[in-house]
């Protein structure tokens, strides 16, 4: 992958986007945006700065609380609540790292093939999306951007703040 984000803030940001760290680096909850500035030139992104949770690899779904900041990966048909993309491997809760939260994301993890401009469910198996019908509810603020790449499954998505409000589809 040929993707470098960079931020755009004012102030320093002493851990990179694609970087884990076992100590804390910047206040849980933080929102930067970055560029990509990689000859993939995928524009601007949002980002939240927020724990790790087990097993967590580059690419996985995640929600996490609003409040306490703690991250879980996505692993239920019926999960709900706020999802960002893992930006690194963010493996444990003594791990800090950046998950995006709006712009394009790149090669995120998915269970199948699919198509551009899909609506995405959580599944579940552990840090996973897709496009499957199974699912009870839908995934609001992502939409596939692309086709998926061979196995592991990886496909670009559009991301607006994804959430699961809990409502039935």
């Amino acid at each position: 992958m040929a993707t470098k984000w960079q931020s755009t803030e004012s102030f320093f940001v002493p851990q990179a986007i694609d970087e884990t760290s076992t100590t804390q680096q910047n206040p849980e909850g933080l929102i930067i945006s970055a560029r990509d500035v990689g000859i993939t030139d995928y524009g601007t992104g949002q980002f939240i700065y927020l724990p790790g949770a087990a097993s967590t690899i580059l690419s996985d779904w995640v929600t996490y609380d609003q409040k306490t900041f703690a991250t879980s990966r996505v692993a239920s048909l019926t999960t709900k609540g706020k999802f960002a993309v893992a930006m690194s491997a963010n493996a444990a809760t003594t791990s800090w790292g950046w998950y995006q939260i709006q712009g394009q994301a790149v090669q995120t993890t998915t269970l199948t093939g699919n198509l551009d401009n899909n609506a995405l469910f959580p599944t579940a198996t552990a840090g996973a999306v897709d496009n499957s019908g199974t699912a009870t509810y839908v995934i609001i603020g992502a939409l596939t951007n692309g086709d998926v790449s061979l196995t592991p499954f990886k496909i670009d998505v559009i991301l607006d703040h994804p959430m699961v409000l809990g409502q039935a589809i």
